[in-house]
């Protein structure tokens, strides 16, 4: 189990962009609650992403509404299902430690 949360940690990234096509929240086939959007990092560079902590969706919808950058702190690249050449940003996922998400200003 260490090794797990360690490697996770190694890999967990920083990510900063805009939030947009955000979705209500659902129940997995698993029966975890989440929300999907799509997080835009640079002008022409999309990625879907994955929320598993609910509890952030109301600061992330008031992004998308605001037109706001954020900082998600410890999230994860995961390959597309759909699209093997794309990738899928996970936050919040099984996690033993906070995500963060901060607001960035406007430069």
């Amino acid at each position: 189990m260490a090794g797990t949360k360690r490697k996770f940690e190694e890999d967990a990234l920083t990510k900063t962009g805009y939030v947009s096509s955000l979705s209500p929240i659902k129940i997995s086939n698993n029966n975890n609650k989440y929300f999907d959007g799509v997080l835009q990092t640079d002008s022409d560079v999309y990625q879907r992403m994955a929320c598993f902590d609910v509890s952030l969706y109301a600061e992330m919808s008031r992004a998308n509404q605001q037109r706001s950058p954020i900082k998600v702190v410890n999230c994860k690249e995961v390959y597309n299902r759909l699209h093997a050449k794309k990738t899928d940003v996970l936050l919040n996922y099984k996690l033993d430690f906070p995500l963060l998400i901060n607001k960035q200003g406007r430069s």
